[in-house]
């Protein structure tokens, strides 16, 4: 297995009593909207980020991207992710999966970001990359584009 990015783009995250998560207003590989520039009270991006068990991440870089410029960062510390793993095989072990094969294990690093507030001035891309030990994995980009039957100002 390689490493690999995912990100789901939508309007909103809810959280029920029992855990579960409801995406609400899910995005596939467009945003259509009737004109620009577009605001939207919130754009939710919901990262997943996996390596095999034995290829384990070292420091990681996530960073979110309009086009070619960096609205957020986040750096997470190898040591931070480390302690993450390691935890994470306590509690598999105590579970009794300590006998599986460590190459079917993956890691993953999961995450929820939330741009509140957004506008979109003209068409673009929204992007996740996410640097980890030198390489970068480049998750499916958010086109935002107008709508094909709107009219542009």
């Amino acid at each position: 297995m390689n490493r690999f990015v995912h990100v789901t783009y939508c309007e909103d995250v809810r959280v029920e009593g029992n855990g579960k998560q409801i995406y609400i207003g899910v995005f596939t590989s467009n945003m259509l909207v009737k004109e620009f520039p577009f605001s939207m009270p919130r754009l939710v991006l919901l990262v997943t980020a996996a390596t095999p068990k034995a290829h384990p991440f070292g420091a990681v870089a996530i960073k979110v991207m309009l086009d070619d410029e960096e609205l957020n960062r986040l750096d997470i510390p190898a040591h931070v992710l480390e302690e993450s793993q390691q935890q994470a095989e306590v509690e598999l072990n105590n579970q009794g999966y300590s006998d599986v094969d460590s190459d079917s294990k993956i890691y993953s690093l999961n995450l929820k970001a939330a741009l509140d507030g957004v506008t979109f001035e003209k068409p673009c891309l929204v992007r996740v990359w996410v640097e980890v030990d030198g390489e970068v994995l480049k998750a499916p980009a958010l086109r935002v584009m107008q709508a094909p039957n709107s009219q542009p100002n």
